[in-house]
């Protein structure tokens, strides 16, 4: 299903690597598996609340520390895309439409069958990837056709003006959407918002040791190995002349420094990547869990779900840090390349609007039972067993997919 020179978020290809790196694997089934537990606690529990943070501070607090430790898992996905490039192919782009179709269609049939919904319009819309339930599809998807614009800025941009990009866009990011809520970056559930994430992710891994013989190797290869099928039309885009893109003088002197600290922190340890991945999602679950005992539900719940938002400082940073994380691990695994392989399908079952209620109801009766470190154990479980019944059902229906890509 996916040959060795991909390694993908959906589907999508690398540009140069001639064997999917399973640090980089491990890290998409880590994340598959943070949306799970994430869903498990804030979407099973609900928001916290003044009260429980008065009568259960600890608990109250660890599921607060837990869902700002999985929220950088959407984010993660896209970095991985433009830790390695999209390369679009019409193929990979059908085989994702019906693999999108074909859950899609075998869990609605399921259910009618069963007895245990009737039919709606809204079925129909969910196999077309219109419905709200997928929206991370439909924001993958216009990344990955717009992905060739983006490498070619990539490509024919010089460093300056690599950074004065990412600056002008999470700099107007941070502010008009993060801070004023401008609906545009939908709080980073948005394609906007992962046009940012590619390019960042792409800017760290060009220059994260400032060699510019990798960043001269990597232009050729994809000089010589450009797109077909859906980028096929900007081929004489990419063999033309240099895209012109205006040469800034960056106004912001602080920003060359901040870049040169983004590179460095590249090259930090796992061990210290880890440290201040931590320690931002201590920060900020704090700062929450403050909100509610000093404010109450109303300022709690607005903190919770400003900090909650995709497009955050604190979790783009720390989304790149897991990133980071990850890249400085050796391991060649082809288990965990097997199993990766897999790790959309879980988001595609478990997400399912017929689906997504059973899945949150898992949970509650459970704590309820025994509201108690073992509760949060058996939950853990619970996840786990979904997760890995989800891969074993890819691994028995992707081949339909396949068959008709």
């Amino acid at each position: 299903m996916h040959a060795k020179n991909e390694v993908m978020l959906v589907h999508s290809e690398t540009r140069y690597s001639m064997e999917r790196q399973s640090n980089m694997e491990l890290l998409r089934l880590v994340a598959m598996m943070m949306i799970l537990v994430m869903h498990m606690d804030y979407g099973a529990f609900g928001l916290p609340t003044a009260e429980s943070v008065e009568q259960a501070p600890m608990t109250t607090f660890g599921r607060i520390f837990v869902e700002h430790l999985c929220l950088v898992a959407v984010n993660v996905y896209v970095l991985i895309s433009g830790w390695f490039g999209i390369r679009p192919r019409m193929k990979s782009f059908v085989r994702l439409m019906l693999q999108v179709a074909m859950y899609s269609i075998i869990i609605t049939g399921a259910f009618l069958l069963l007895g245990k919904t009737t039919f709606k319009i809204g079925y129909v819309t969910d196999m077309l990837i219109i419905g709200k339930q997928y929206w991370f599809v439909v924001s993958y998807l216009l990344l990955y056709l717009v992905s060739p614009i983006l490498n070619t800025f990539v490509e024919h941009s010089s460093k300056r003006e690599f950074q004065w990009m990412l600056l002008v866009f999470f700099g107007f990011q941070f502010v008009y959407s993060w801070i004023f809520g401008l609906e545009e970056f939908a709080g980073g559930y948005s394609a906007l918002s992962f046009m940012g994430l590619y390019l960042l992710a792409r800017y760290v891994k060009i220059y994260e040791n400032d060699n510019d013989n990798e960043r001269r190797r990597t232009k050729d290869e994809n000089e010589n190995n450009h797109p077909d099928g859906i980028a096929s039309r900007f081929t004489a885009l990419r063999a033309g002349s240099k895209v012109q893109v205006p040469s800034f003088k960056n106004p912001f002197k602080s920003f060359k420094s901040l870049t040169r600290f983004t590179l460095h922190v590249s090259r930090f340890s796992f061990s210290k990547l880890l440290a201040l991945y931590l320690f931002i999602a201590a920060i900020t679950a704090l700062f929450v869990f403050l909100a509610y005992d000093w404010k109450g539900d109303s300022f709690g719940d607005a903190c919770a779900g400003i900090f909650a938002h995709y497009n955050s400082p604190f979790i783009v940073v720390s989304s790149l840090l897991v990133l980071l994380m990850f890249s400085k691990l050796h391991v060649q695994s082809k288990v965990i390349n097997y199993l990766s392989s897999s790790a959309f399908a879980v988001y595609l079952i478990h997400a399912h609007p017929l689906l997504w209620d059973e899945y949150l109801n898992l949970f509650p009766p459970i704590y309820a039972k025994f509201p108690n470190l073992l509760g949060v154990l058996l939950m853990m479980l619970v996840a786990v067993i979904i997760f890995f019944l989800c891969i074993a059902i890819d691994k028995i229906l992707s081949p339909l997919a396949e068959r008709e890509a």
